[in-house]
């Protein structure tokens, strides 16, 4: 029997432990009500065959012959404790048509075709029991009413449910650990008000929870993890309460609810789930301060109408789709979303309110119009946002960067309230090693000096926020930019570089400019008749290295320069200056003419001015 027991004691350590902590950004533990189910396992039992009770009278009877202590009333119920009863086919224990109070605790059941059985009984209360290996299911509450199922384990179960509740009503599940079962972890048909709370289900081949044409129940405060299906999953099941579950790991959605109206989605935590963190099909049901965190799919598909959804999280979603939109699909009508969190949009905040400036586009043409910078608070898992990179980001990869450079982060939001502080490093290696920067920031932002490191076309980003508690979650920079040394030549004066004396139409001529990036550059041309006191534009923006100048009109003078200002198309600006002063001239030349006619001479004196194009001569 000790044998028994310390495999049943690893057998539920391992359920418990499936999750070990594999991401820094997620706090895992042991809840304490696992710990308390671990503490509160019996070492020794006494043998015992099936138990196998028909009516009020019978259990009367039994409990007579096998010396169970109580008598059936609500102060002093019966009580079936410490067997260990072990069968290859049949229920271990069934119990029907009961309405006298009993107690069914710290037993060891293994194998037969049901662990227990309890047919249109009321008054029954089943806890610290274990059941194992049972072909068809743990226990099966049947046509029955008040009947409270606590703090036992039921595990190894290769039938169709850990537990099923059929056509009962105002019956408790909690505290239960219900691992590695065949089929549903929890199976609930035609059953009301019934309380499926505290639960540690794990390992169910369907969903770990699974409602069908059962109405206004609650489901709150279970842990689910490793569903092949859904986590939890309604059918035809109105106006039940799903709250602060903490549902992991489903292979297919998270949350599923199908033809179920008027429900109520609150508080809960819905993390990596194969399909949809929340796939909701009933209408006119509240969604409200959940979790959805890192799903395959969108965090949320609405396929109804009516719903309201609100201070919701939205973090790293749509892990299996490209080119990813939206965190929601809106395919029904009338749904309001409003103020939830999603993590790549909580920026710009202009006016600083911790609502985002723009609305956050939803999938079928709608908006959430008061998107929030920061994660809504919950404690049912410590998460840490990722500080996602604003500038640099992947829209610009291949930029090249010189000089001082603004490297901007969205603020990191922790799910416990914590402070958060940031360290920034760079790569100039595509990421295989890492240079810290700076460390324990408190904004979101840095000037970083990059000409002070080394030049490469591989330079990657990475912000690592860490709260106060020590959860740390961090960003890299899929793209790669490039540091390099920006310069622009100077465009050197060819003609006039000095001395020349220049009237017409005259070329200016001189140096390409060279942009290090291999960016356009451009030419501003100015010209000073006062040795460059003033200047005046001759043309902007051109982008040869000649211009032909006309000077006519300009004064005479001998004080004449010229400047070219190169401009690249990133900002980077270098001149040049004629080496010295050229003359403008209009030059006046003087004919005489003598004419001789009649005995007289005429002299006739002819001015004119000699143009050319280039130098006056």
């Amino acid at each position: 029997m000790r044998k028994m027991t310390a495999i049943l004691l690893c057998f539920t350590l391992l359920v418990l432990g499936q999750i070990a902590a594999t991401d820094h950004s997620i706090d895992y533990s042991i809840s304490e009500r696992n710990q308390r189910v671990l503490r509160n396992l019996i070492p020794s039992y006494d043998e015992a065959s099936r138990i196998h009770i028909f009516n009020n009278i019978d259990f009367v009877n039994q409990a007579s012959l096998y010396s169970w202590a109580g008598n059936g009333s609500v102060s002093d119920p019966y009580i079936i404790e410490g067997l260990n009863i072990t069968d290859s086919t049949d229920t271990l224990i069934e119990i029907g048509n009961t309405t006298v109070f009993f107690e069914v605790r710290g037993c060891l059941l293994v194998g037969g075709s049901n662990g227990i059985v309890l047919d249109n009984v009321t008054n029954a209360k089943v806890w610290n029991t274990t059941m194992r290996y049972s072909t068809g299911g743990g226990i099966v509450i049947s046509e029955s009413a008040n009947v409270i199922v606590t703090n036992n384990t039921i595990a190894g179960i290769s039938g169709s449910y850990g537990a099923y509740l059929l056509g009962s009503n105002q019956c408790e599940l909690s505290n239960n650990t219900i691992g590695a079962v065949s089929g549903f972890g929890v199976l609930i048909d035609y059953s009301n008000n019934c309380s499926i709370t505290e639960n540690y289900l794990s390992m169910a081949a369907y969903e770990g929870i699974r409602l069908r044409d059962s109405s206004e129940n609650n489901i709150t405060l279970n842990e689910i993890t490793y569903s092949h299906l859904s986590g939890i999953k309604l059918g035809n099941s109105h106006k039940c309460r799903i709250e602060k579950n903490l549902v992991k790991h489903s292979v297919s959605d998270g949350i599923s609810i199908e033809v179920s109206a008027d429900c109520h989605i609150a508080n809960n935590v819905v993390f990596e789930s194969g399909g949809y963190s929340l796939d909701i099909g009933g209408p006119s049901t509240d969604i409200i301060a959940n979790t959805f965190y890192r799903s395959q799919m969108q965090g949320l598909r609405a396929q109804s109408n009516n719903n309201n959804v609100t201070q919701n999280n939205f973090i790293e979603n749509g892990l299996d789709i490209e080119e990813l939109v939206s965190y929601i699909d809106d395919a029904g009508s009338n749904n309001d979303v409003t103020g939830n969190y999603y993590d790549t949009w909580t920026w710009p905040d202009e006016d600083e309110n911790d609502i985002v400036d723009q609305p956050y586009p939803i999938s079928g043409g709608q908006s959430d119009s008061e998107p929030h910078v920061k994660v809504f608070q919950t404690d049912l898992m410590h998460i840490l946002t990722k500080p996602r990179l604003i500038y640099p980001n992947e829209s610009i990869a291949g930029e090249k960067f010189w000089g001082m450079i603004g490297i901007i982060w969205s603020v990191s939001s922790d799910t416990f309230g914590h402070d958060v502080t940031y360290n920034v490093s760079v790569s100039t290696n595509g990421g295989t090693s890492w240079v810290l920067v700076a460390q324990n920031l408190i904004g979101t932002d840095l000037d970083w000096n990059s000409s002070e490191f080394s030049e490469s076309p591989e330079y990657r980003f990475k912000v690592i926020a860490q709260c106060v508690d020590g959860l740390v979650s961090e960003y890299t920079s899929n793209a790669e930019y490039e540091v390099k040394s920006h310069t622009l030549s100077v465009p050197t004066v060819l003609t006039p570089n000095g001395g020349e004396i220049i009237g017409g139409e005259y070329e200016i001529t001189w140096t390409e400019s060279i942009e290090s990036w291999d960016l356009p550059v451009t030419y501003d041309v100015y010209y000073s008749g006062d040795a460059g006191a003033t200047w005046t534009e001759i043309i902007n923006t051109h982008g040869e290295t000649s211009l032909v100048w006309g000077v006519r009109g300009l004064p005479e003078g001998d004080q004449y320069l010229i400047r070219i200002v190169a401009k690249g198309f990133s900002g980077l600006t270098a001149e040049d200056v004629s080496d010295s002063v050229f003359t403008v001239r209009w030059s006046i030349n003087t004919i005489i003419i003598v004419m001789v006619g009649g005995g007289a001479m005429l002299v006739v004196i002819v001015a004119y001015a000699i143009r050319q194009r280039g130098t006056l001569r």
